[in-house]
Formats: C-alpha cells, structure tokens, sequence
C-alpha cells in the first residue's frame, strides 16, 4: 500500500491519495451438479467477477440445467449508483420450466428485472424494482385445467414494486441471533397483459439456545388481487415443497374440480418453527440437523371458485431435516410427515432441496 499527499482546493487541507493492491482474486468459477425433488438431476455453472476493472462493481453469469428445468442468467451490481450508498443494477434471465408433473404444461419465460437497493436507516432497508417479462406456455395437456388452457400462448407482464426491511440478525447468510420483518408490494399492469397488486408480509426470529443450537422461527402472509382481470394461474401464490414440508410442490391448496391438479391461490400463509443443531461432525463441513413443524394455508377468492375444490383449513406437517455444505451450494434433506392435510393435497415423505430456505 502507499500513501500520497496531493494538494487540495482548500489551502489548509490536504488529498491522501492510497494506492492498494489486492492479494486475493475477486473472481470466481463454479461448477456443480448434484439432485432436487422439484427439479431432478442437475447441472451449474457460475462466474463472478467482484471487482469488474477495478470499480468494485460485480457480474456474474450462471445457468442450470436440470431434468425439468434449464436457466440462464446475467447479472451486473453497481455498488455506489450515482455516487451515493445505493446498490442498484440488472438482471437478464432466461427460464424454460416443465411443469406437467404439477399443471400440465410447459413454461418458457424471458425477462428483465431492474433495481435499487439502499439504507432507509440503521437496519432498516428498501428495494424497488422493475420487471418485465414474457410468458410462453407450450405444450399444454388436454386433461389441464380450463384456467390453464385459456393461458396458452404468449403473454407479457410488466411490474413495479418494492421491499422494506428491518433486520436486526447476526449474520445475513446463516443467523443465530436476532431477528427481521418486513413487506412488499408489487403492481402488474404497466403495460402487459396480467393485472393484479400483490402484498406480503415476512419474519424471522433466531434464538441461541446454546453455542452451538439455535431455535428458528419464520413466516410469511401473501395476499393477492385481480385488478380488472382475473389473477393468471401462473402469477398465483402455490403452497408445498420447501415452503411446507411433506408436501409436494404446489401440492397443498386449491384443485380444479375435474382434474384435480392444483391452480393455485390469492391468499396464503406459512410458518415454520425448528430447534438445529450440529451432529458431532468438522465444521467446516456445514453438517446439521433440524427437527421441525411447518404450517400453511392456501386459497382461492375469486368469482369461480365454484369450479374450484377449495379448502381454507390450516395444513400442518413436522419431521427432521439435514443440512450439508457442498462445493455447488448448500443442500438440505428433508422427512417430513403430513399431520394434518386436505382429501386432494399431494404429500411427500423424503425431499431434497437445493439452495437455502
């Protein structure tokens, strides 16, 4: 490092100007493959550049590739947007998704989303964005849902919206102490073809039990609402999965009467309470156990809802959970029992999922 004086505009003040070198890269290159329930064997890919030409702005370049599921993404972070403490950037992503083991169909979606992110106060912080995308559903069963079938084709969504957050937790990628809550809003209809206003509500509350376990509790409310038009299926809230283990993705909530496959909701909650702790293992490899119980409900409001099987009753499940560090990101298996659960709900006994709760 080496520290210069320049003079400067005001005669009794001097600039330092400091010259530093960084001693490790900001880049990085990963590759991964391993297994997830909703999306089967897969494959990743991600290069980050955390210090493009030397500005501390970051791009990154990912894509997956999996049984049901193929993404590619392109990502750039400004960190000091027009020279203020604002994070603000872009994000270009490209998704191809087959769904006939939900809603019997297949979704091909482009999009770009734009945003900015910045301190409201200590703790305290907000992020607006803009996103637009299009929609094209192929391949659609004729034993799908009516709702469904009315989709086909290409649609496009145009949406602004925003978080706020208080978060008060130790650690922002693996709390143990502390809490958060916050809210978001999102209205599409700037332009597009889907209508609707969403809003939602979250939290999270860690507690250390002792050094080495932790007592987790977390939940979040979604309420959803056509404006003008009815709430496309796939811009629904759905209910199953790791939102609600031993459940099937999207496997808890309304059903079409004649298919009974699942069309999704306007209104929802979930929660989950869990006690993790370490197995006796090294540390660095990230091995732990949780044992928990996950509620969660999920319902349709709108006018047709005579077409539609739709129980409002809480589902509830509990079970044990393992969560392991690995090169591609973090995993999680989960054996969740379904202890209370509607007559169409789909359950599932064993999960594997990829990435973070």
């Amino acid at each position: 490092m080496k520290i210069q004086q320049r003079p400067a505009p005001a005669g009794d003040m001097v600039d330092l100007e400091i010259e530093v070198e960084e001693e490790d890269s900001t880049g990085e290159l990963s590759v991964g493959a391993g297994f997830s329930t909703s999306d089967g064997l897969l494959g990743d890919l991600k290069i980050v550049e955390r210090n493009l030409m030397g500005k501390g702005q970051e791009i990154s370049f990912a894509t997956v590739i999996a049984k049901r599921k193929r993404e590619l993404s392109l990502s750039f972070t400004e960190p000091r947007f027009l020279e203020r403490d604002i994070r603000a950037g872009f994000t270009i992503q490209n998704t191809r998704t087959n769904r006939y083991h939900q809603q019997l169909f297949k979704q091909h979606t482009t999009g770009l989303k734009l945003f900015m992110a910045y301190a409201l106060a200590e703790d305290l912080y907000q992020k607006v964005y803009y996103n637009i995308r299009s929609d094209k559903m192929t391949d659609v069963d004729e034993k799908a849902p009516k709702s469904v079938k009315k989709q086909k084709g290409t649609s496009l969504t145009s949406s602004v919206g925003h978080t706020v957050t208080y978060d008060r937790t130790d650690n922002a990628i693996a709390p143990r102490k502390g809490y958060y809550i916050g809210f978001g809003n999102e209205f599409a209809g700037l332009g597009g073809d889907a209508r609707h206003f969403k809003t939602d509500l979250f939290g999270g509350y860690y507690y250390p039990i002792t050094s080495e376990i932790t007592f987790k509790l977390s939940g979040n409310i979604g309420y959803m609402v056509g404006v003008g038009k009815k709430v496309r299926v796939t811009d629904r809230y759905s209910l199953g999965g790791q939102d609600l283990r031993g459940f099937e993705d999207g496997g808890a909530g309304p059903v079409d009467k004649e298919t009974k496959k699942a069309v999704g909701g306007l209104k929802y909650y979930s929660g989950t309470a869990e006690v993790v702790f370490p197995l006796g293992l090294p540390k660095e490899m990230g091995f732990q156990m949780g044992i928990f119980t996950d509620i969660g409900g999920l319902w349709h409001t709108e006018k047709s809802s005579n077409k539609v099987i739709d129980d409002k009753s809480m589902r509830m499940s509990a079970g044990v959970a393992f969560y392991l560090k690995t090169p591609m990101g973090p995993l999680n298996f989960s054996f969740g029992k379904a202890l209370k659960k509607g007559k169409h709900d789909s359950t599932q006994v064993f999960r594997i999922g990829y990435g973070t709760r």
